[in-house]
């Protein structure tokens, strides 16, 4: 009988291996008293091998995700951009066209003193009649202020000469084109100049510097005032003007556009 207990006992071992079953045995039947069905049991335990099983799925999909994430993500090749090349600086040019309007300013301040007739005023007797003197004593010469307009007239012409140079050069990069400006506007500053001197011309010196030695301010600058209501003072400021503005007419600004060629590589 011993032995036959024992045979079953390894069947049922085997049994419960292969299907995973509880083996419960009792030897005695007192024990069964107050004890739980088997069924039960087993639907709970089952029940458990359930839940095991769907946590080990959850597991598994909880690892499998971050693995989705981290994969290197396809990046599509971007737009094609256009680069923009502006025109470089240049020193040399910069320093030349700055000597150039410098000289173009002096050239200017000149030709309005011959403008104004100033050596004139300065015979008439201002601000000094010892002035007129030493000048005519200096040259030797008593129709000194004509000679004085002379010489001042070629000092402005050689001024405007050595700016239109100095302009040329520093506008060479830019073009024919920016470069006839500044020749244009120069000779419009000359032409303003004789236009000017001609409408300032008159016998009004000796007025006007008489008044001024008897402190007669307000009727001097009146005197003077009215002799440069003429047309062609007027067409001399008109002429000014215009000059200005082809002067500083600014250069069309040069860039060059680079277009990339089309990506041609091949997207993994």
């Amino acid at each position: 009988i011993g032995q036959l207990i024992d045979v079953i006992l390894i069947c049922v071992g085997q049994f419960k291996d292969r299907y995973g079953l509880p083996l419960i045995i009792w030897r005695d039947s007192k024990e069964l008293k107050g004890q739980v069905p088997i069924g039960p049991v087993i639907d709970k335990v089952g029940a458990v091998r359930h839940d095991v099983a769907a946590d080990k799925d959850q597991q598994a999909e909880a690892m499998q995700a971050p693995a989705e994430e981290a994969s290197p993500a396809r990046i599509s090749p971007s737009a094609p951009t256009r680069t923009v090349i502006y025109e470089p600086f240049h020193p040399l040019a910069f320093l030349f066209s700055g000597i150039g309007f410098i000289l173009t300013f002096v050239a200017i301040v000149a030709g309005l003193a011959v403008g104004l007739h100033l050596p004139h005023f300065v015979a008439a007797g201002w601000p000094n009649p010892q002035v007129s003197a030493q000048i005519e004593q200096f040259f030797g010469y008593p129709d000194w202020p004509e000679l004085v307009m002379r010489l001042g007239t070629i000092v402005v012409v050689i001024l405007l000469l050595l700016a239109g140079v100095c302009i040329i050069i520093g506008r060479r990069h830019h073009g024919v084109t920016h470069m006839l400006r500044a020749v244009l506007g120069l000779m419009a500053f000359f032409c303003v100049l004789i236009v000017f001197s001609d409408a300032m011309s008159g016998s009004y010196f000796q007025d006007v510097v008489n008044m001024l030695n008897a402190e007669q301010i307000g009727p001097a600058f009146d005197k003077l005032l009215l002799s440069t209501q003429n047309k062609k003072a007027a067409a001399a400021g008109v002429l000014f003007l215009l000059s200005v503005v082809v002067m500083a007419w600014p250069a069309r600004s040069r860039q060059m556009v680079l277009n990339p060629a089309h990506f041609q590589g091949v997207v993994l």
